[in-house]
């Protein structure tokens, strides 16, 4: 939030409103999201907390198996030959 460590009140927009879903679109310094109406607020902002846990938790696992298949390319391994020559 760029506008808060300016010392600025933050640019905070309603884009929309679904009503099938009881829910407001969101936008704060150009940060995009969904506030459930049925939720509370505690439920929306643990909602959000969650799904950025696991997207951590799955980029973290996928760098882990990009480093590993880094490490066992034939490219890897060639060099890593040249270098005990």
């Amino acid at each position: 939030m760029a506008a808060k460590k300016s010392g600025q009140v933050p640019a905070a927009y309603v884009e929309g409103f679904d009503g099938k879903n009881l829910a407001l679109n969101l936008s704060v310094d150009n940060y995009h999201f969904s506030f459930n109406l049925r939720d509370s607020i505690f439920d929306n902002a643990n909602r959000y907390y969650e799904h950025g846990k696991k997207a951590k938790e799955k980029s973290k696992v996928h760098s882990q198996r990009y480093r590993i298949l880094r490490e066992n390319s034939p490219k890897s391994n060639a060099n890593w030959l040249k270098q005990k020559s």
